[in-house]
């Protein structure tokens, strides 16, 4: 069987729903890999994990103006077509 917890991060502690979590009966990473396969968890992470490292796509604090704004969209969507998620052959 895959390992659950190479597969799945956990989740941050704490937070609004922490009390929820601790209170589920159920494990919510074998629920997880039940309603998606493995290969689109292992996709997800991918996706993930290069948005997470790419400065582009961290959040800024600041309120930024409509321009400002509009330039890192498009920037952002330019970086997308760079990664080629998905590519037109698959």
């Amino acid at each position: 069987m895959i390992e659950l917890n190479n597969l799945i991060e956990d989740v941050p502690a704490g937070g609004p729903l922490a009390i929820y979590r601790e209170k589920a009966s159920f494990n919510w990473k074998k629920l997880k890999l039940f309603l998606e396969d493995s290969e689109l968890i292992e996709f997800k992470n991918k996706i993930w994990r290069t948005l997470r490292n790419d400065p582009d796509f961290h959040v800024t604090i600041d309120e930024l103006p409509i321009n400002e704004l509009k330039k890192q969209t498009f920037k952002r969507v330019q970086k997308l077509k760079e990664y080629d998620f998905l590519p037109e052959n698959e």
